[in-house]
């Protein structure tokens, strides 16, 4: 008896066929869901991760010198 149990049996119930036959396409479709999320995250956080720094290095952010005239914290512009 393959498929039916044999409790199903002696009542004349069936199994349904979706039922340990493997994974119905809605599970399927949940854990794609739920990998396809966990993928996506992973490479937001990889590429922040990645580009930032980057950027931050190869446009030399760090090591630029503020000049005064437009930048003076003491000043106002509309006072002069």
């Amino acid at each position: 008896m393959d498929g039916v149990s044999y409790e199903m049996a002696a009542l004349g119930q069936e199994r349904s066929p979706s039922v340990g036959s493997g994974p119905r396409p809605e599970r399927t479709a949940i854990r794609v869901e739920r990998l396809s999320i966990l993928l996506y995250l992973a490479l937001f956080i990889l590429f922040n991760a990645l580009y930032w720094p980057w950027l931050f290095r190869s446009s030399r952010y760090f090591d630029w010198t503020v000049d005064p005239v437009y930048n003076a914290p003491d000043q106002d512009p509309d006072e002069e």
